[in-house]
């Protein structure tokens, strides 16, 4: 039995039989603002057949409870390489060679997968806890084409364990839209939790498409190929936002390894700080980065220096150098402010290594 919502007698009304849950990080404007735009949609649609939840890493703003059933906001955010590092996660590093310069640069990988995760455990223990039998999972910011897919969903569980999309090649399993059944969440989402856990179900690794590709690989899915089959490039892609870090106290970011392919990597060389940027893989413009800026500022917030590079094609690489009385550094691009962070804060930085 499920929860009841209203009872005459005989006649009695229990919470839905079908969840959908929506994780979410809406830590700008313009995310919000999507989010919010998805979750209308959501409930115009399915409001009076599915159980709504609304699972979030940063508090939740009273809007957004007009459109949900539930709203879940887990304080625990834990960045792998920044708030969690053993020896499963140093070993992966983004790099910049610098040959002219005798060195090359190193910078562990810092994701926010194991939280995003944390927050899909969140949404799906609870619909187990309420007995709903058919769970539907999808990142704020998919494309609105995912609503078009639920009820197709919802038929294939009546026979199949779950229904999944690939990511980037069939050993990994896209983490913004899937559906699962009650016992299959129980018996692997809900017994997943510790990060140990979490990276042995990786075989090592701690990106979530491969974690959530071997955690239901021995069971009974619908697996489809890339979400996308209009020829599109990175068709694997269904949400429409990079990944971007979690604000903390007075708007100051962690510093991730990558930021929409744009590497930075802070270091110390020869007693002074300098910030290398290489374009990894941007995906604006063809590739091209137009204007990236650092801005930085002293312990008051107050204006030191700042430096730019301009039109940085893929594959290149360039330097900012901070004032010495610099403590923090806001990341513009193309006009857009990204983030900001501490230059005292270590775990920012990475390391230079001789050729």
């Amino acid at each position: 039995m499920r929860q009841t919502i209203s009872k005459d007698h005989s006649n009695e009304t229990l919470i839905q039989n079908q969840a959908i849950i929506i994780g979410a990080h809406c830590n700008s404007k313009i995310r919000k603002e999507r989010c919010l735009k998805l979750l209308q949609e959501v409930k115009n649609r399915f409001g009076d057949d599915y159980l709504i939840i609304f699972c979030s890493h940063l508090p939740i703003e009273t809007e957004f409870y007009d459109y949900v059933n539930y709203a879940i906001y887990n304080k625990n955010n834990p960045q792998i390489n920044y708030d969690i590092i053993d020896q499963t996660t140093a070993w992966k590093c983004f790099t910049i060679s610098q040959p002219a310069k005798g060195h090359q640069l190193y910078k562990p990988v810092q994701t926010s997968d194991y939280s995003h995760y944390l927050q899909v455990v969140d949404g799906f223990s609870l619909a187990v806890t309420h007995n709903v039998q058919k769970i539907h999972y999808f990142s704020y910011d998919v494309t609105f084409e995912v609503l078009d897919k639920i009820n197709e969903h919802n038929n294939y569980l009546d026979d199949y364990d779950g229904v999944s999309y690939s990511f980037v090649n069939d050993d990994h399993m896209n983490s913004e839209f899937f559906s699962i059944t009650n016992s299959t969440a129980k018996n692997t989402l809900c017994k997943t939790l510790s990060f140990n856990d979490y990276v042995m179900m990786g075989n090592g690794d701690f990106g979530h498409e491969t974690v959530y590709f071997n955690m239901f690989k021995t069971y009974n899915f619908k697996r489809h190929k890339f979400f996308h089959q209009d020829g599109r490039e990175e068709a694997y892609n269904i949400g429409d936002f990079a990944t971007m870090p979690l604000n903390t106290e007075n708007n100051i970011s962690k510093l991730p390894s990558k930021l929409n392919g744009i590497v930075i990597i802070p270091y110390v060389k020869d007693d002074e700080i300098k910030i290398c940027i290489a374009n990894n893989a941007y995906k604006e413009h063809d590739g091209e980065v137009k204007l990236i800026v650092l801005k930085f500022t002293d312990e008051n917030d107050q204006f030191t220096n700042e430096g730019d590079i301009k039109d940085m094609p893929v594959g290149y690489w360039g330097e900012i150098y901070p004032d010495d009385n610099a403590r923090y550094c806001e990341v513009i691009v193309d006009d857009t402010s990204w983030l900001k962070f501490d230059l005292k804060d270590k775990k920012n930085f990475g390391y230079a290594s001789p050729l």
